[in-house]
């Protein structure tokens, strides 16, 4: 009988332990879940930034002057082009022109932009910088930065003097 009652606590005893450890285990598991825990990248490998990058085109009529390299909006595409070109095909571009269309409210990516940015077209429509920088904020503030995101606004213009604010030049 002493034997049945020790063999009996012995199982009893393993069993309490083993439950909790599994509890153990099961709160750990849900600690671990909501803490998000990250492994960090390994020495010499980067981990990828997302940009923001918005560029504005002029479109107006000024535009279709010509240039040292040819037409202005040619060339203001060209530039549009190499800033898109110099950052990662990862990162959001958003195209600005003085239509303020509705298409080009959101970002995209760099495929998309330049998609878009080939079908620029010179239009009669004219902003101050004013309100283009305004619209570039306004975008940008729609999706704020996330840890280490970056963003940048370009502007490519010929800056005529149409482009102050009323009463300034």
């Amino acid at each position: 009988l002493q034997e049945i009652k020790q063999d009996t606590r012995h199982r009893s005893r393993l069993k309490h332990l083993l439950v909790l450890a599994s509890r153990l285990l099961a709160l750990t598991f849900l600690v671990l879940a909501f803490a998000q825990p990250y492994r960090p990248a390994e020495k010499g490998v980067s981990r990828a930034v997302r940009n923001r990058v918005s560029v504005w085109v002029d479109n107006s009529f000024s535009m279709n002057a010509q240039g040292t390299y040819g037409p202005l909006l040619d060339v203001a595409r060209e530039k549009a082009r190499e800033v898109a070109l110099s950052y990662a095909p990862s990162d959001m571009f958003q195209l600005v022109t003085n239509n303020f269309e509705g298409r080009h409210q959101r970002f995209v990516n760099r495929d998309e932009f330049l998609q878009l940015l080939e079908e620029v077209q010179s239009s009669s429509s004219v902003r101050t910088l004013e309100e283009v920088v305004r619209r570039q904020h306004d975008a940008f503030a729609a999706m704020p930065a996330a840890n280490g995101e970056q963003q940048a606004a370009f502007l490519v213009s010929d800056f005529q003097s149409s482009l102050a604010p009323s009463g300034q030049t």
